[in-house]
Order: C-alpha cells, then structure tokens, then sequence
C-alpha cells in the first residue's frame, strides 16, 4: 500500500487476515476508525503511545481502560500485542493502513479533492458520476469521497484518485498559460 512503512502494511494486512478469517474485518474497522479519532485528535495520547522511554506494562492498561469496553475482543489483543511488541509507536499508522486495505477488500475507491470553497451537492455528483465513469476505475463498487477547503487554491479543484492527481485549479491553468507564452516561437529567417 502507498504511503505507509512495510512495517504497519504488514501487520495490518496480517490483521485484516485473521478478521476475515473471524467475520469480523467490518467490526475491526469501525474500532479502528474509532481509535484514529482519539489518536488523531489528542496528541497526549499520541505522545503516550510513541513514547519509548514508557514500559510496554504502562501502556497495556491505559487501553484495556480506554478501549476494552468498546472494541472487538481481536483489535483489543492485536493493540496490546503491538505494546507488547514494542510497536505502539506505530498504531496510528497501522490503523489507517487497515482502513485502506478493508476499503480496497471492500471494492470501495478513495478520492482525495482540495477545493477552494466547501463543495455543493451537484459537484460531488459530478465529481462521482466523472470517476465511476472512467474505465480505469471500472471494477470499484462505491466512492470514500474526502473533501478539504484549501484557502490558498485560486479556483477550481485537484482531484487525487488512487495516486493519480488531476489539477483542475485556475492557479494550475494561468501557470500553464504563463509557461506557453514563455516559450518565443519565432524564429527570425534573415
């Protein structure tokens, strides 16, 4: 998988294994997801997990605390598994590399899109209709559409669709613009 170390591919797609095996990926999912909002959001957190001086028997019981009463019975051993393992640094990033992997199992296409302004209705249809219509996409079932307000675009959008990028912005198309009329095209015959 693009973007994450061999490390966290590794062991989430070793969990991603055993939660099929068990019937339960869709579960370990949402526990995962669950878990990356905390992660994500507090850097205490983070901080704590990452933290290489703390002993792996500090750790354990701050998420049997935080996390037992909610989670899957198998993503609760796995995360104290990667403590144990000495590995805690790297939960958030194996959590979101199983969330990719669960989504790609599931048939289901990321689309990253930075926009200028918040993006209406009928442009996210637009935007949908547009991928699922091209071939190369053709085998994915449904759409994670990922939207993100980016002030310092000029207009229009960038599209990221599976490590592709599609520069759709007016910043993008005056650079172009400025670069074909750079280049002098005449050439003096005398």
């Amino acid at each position: 998988m693009k973007g994450f170390s061999t490390v966290a591919n590794r062991y989430a797609g070793a969990l991603l294994s055993l939660s099929n095996e068990a019937n339960s990926s869709q579960v370990i999912a949402q526990d995962f997801a669950s878990f990356l909002d905390v992660w994500n959001q507090s850097s205490e957190v983070r901080s704590f997990l990452k933290n290489p001086v703390l002993q792996p028997g500090l750790k354990i019981p701050f998420i049997q605390e935080a996390f037992g009463k909610s989670f899957q019975d198998l993503t609760l051993r796995f995360m104290i598994k990667m403590v144990r393992a000495r590995r805690a640094s790297l939960l958030g990033e194996v959590a979101e590399s199983f969330a990719a992997q669960y989504r790609r199992q599931q048939k289901v296409l990321e689309v990253q899109v930075k926009s200028a302004v918040p993006l209406s209705d009928s442009t996210r249809k637009a935007i949908q209709d547009w991928v699922m219509g091209r071939p190369e996409f053709s085998g994915w079932t449904s759409i994670a559409l990922h939207e993100q307000v980016q002030s310092d675009l000029i207009g229009g959008l960038v599209l990221q669709v599976e490590g592709q990028e599609l520069d759709l912005s007016l910043e993008r198309k005056l650079e172009d613009f400025r670069k074909q009329f750079s280049k002098n095209l005449y050439v003096a015959d005398f």
